[in-house]
């Protein structure tokens, strides 16, 4: 059973994330219709359960890892992987500038919704890339010093 939990953590906590941020925008809108308001409270609570639980257990079970699948050799998920290098900051720029030029926090809450998680997104992708590159570095030095070693034996 841990297995089920620790696969549904790793596999589905973004996706979760990726659902819950328009469930929370637009819960405002919802208020008319009682029971899927409900519904959807529901459905989240229970996944953010199953996710809560299958988090706590891969930090207790370490051991326990999902297999990994490559990723295919031409496909859009590569494709977008390869090039988030340029698309992230892009589209973060150009959005930025529209919701300068046309004064978007004043017509709907929504677009400074979706300012803030471009914002998170865009500072999130250089905080990785910036400790991929310390990690890599880290790594690097490592390796160097471990032949040093090898060689003065």
């Amino acid at each position: 059973m841990r297995h089920l939990f620790i696969a549904i953590y790793e596999k589905l906590t973004s996706w979760f994330c990726v659902i819950i941020i328009p469930c929370f925008m637009f819960s405002s809108f919802f208020y008319k219709y009682y029971y899927l308001k409900h519904t959807i409270v529901i459905v989240v609570m229970l996944w953010g359960a199953i996710i809560a639980i299958g988090g706590m257990m891969s930090y207790l079970f370490p051991y326990i890892k999902t297999p990994k699948q490559p990723l295919k050799e031409k496909g859009m998920i590569r494709t977008l992987y390869l090039n988030s290098e340029i698309i992230i900051p892009q589209i973060y720029c150009w959005y930025f500038v529209i919701y300068i030029t046309f004064s978007l926090e004043f017509k709907s809450i929504l677009y400074n919704y979706l300012m803030l998680l471009l914002t998170g997104l865009f500072l999130g992708y250089k905080t990785t890339m910036k400790v991929n590159k310390y990690t890599l570095e880290e790594a690097y030095r490592k390796k160097q010093e471990h032949k040093k070693q090898k060689r003065n034996k």
